[in-house]
């Protein structure tokens, strides 16, 4: 009965792992195994053949077209773009949050005013007042103005 053994090569990135004989994968897979912080777009071709392999760094994309109708295989490397990608989406989410907790922070306090004035209780001394109508309408925007001049005082 063959070993179990698995055979784990390194490769130059460091975060790959070659592994064979593993259940579920082919031999040869190339396998995950940790995260690098990546400061800027890097890119990568390997072109190789039976013969020779060859590894070069571009500076740009538009360079990797001489690679097309060669007869060999080339890889293309494209580090950092998953990391742009992730960052531009965790910016548009956190601007809807923004927007969220801005329209959270403005309705709650409503809310709560409302809903005390809301309650039918019979002894509620400004439920009589002829102006208790309008003075509710001038504490609610009393209330809005304020957290909007706070929250243009905080650059929000």
């Amino acid at each position: 009965m063959p070993s179990k053994q698995k055979s784990k090569k390194k490769t130059r990135s460091g975060l790959v792992k070659r592994q064979a004989q593993k259940r579920g994968l082919p031999p040869g897979t190339l396998v995950h195994v940790g995260d690098r912080k990546i400061d800027q777009v890097r890119i990568a071709v390997m072109d190789y053949d039976e013969n020779r392999f060859d590894e070069r760094q571009l500076d740009r994309i538009e360079n990797a077209y001489a690679y097309k109708a060669s007869p060999t295989v080339t890889w293309l490397n494209i580090d950092g773009l998953l990391d742009i990608y992730l960052s531009s989406i965790s910016n548009r989410m956190n601007a809807v949050m923004k927007v969220l907790t801005l329209v959270a922070t403005m309705f709650i306090p409503l809310t709560f005013v409302a809903g005390v004035y809301g309650m039918n209780f019979e002894h509620m001394p400004e439920l009589r007042w002829k102006y208790a109508y309008a003075g509710f309408w001038g504490i609610i925007v009393v209330m809005v103005v304020c957290m909007m001049i706070y929250f243009k005082r905080k650059k929000w």
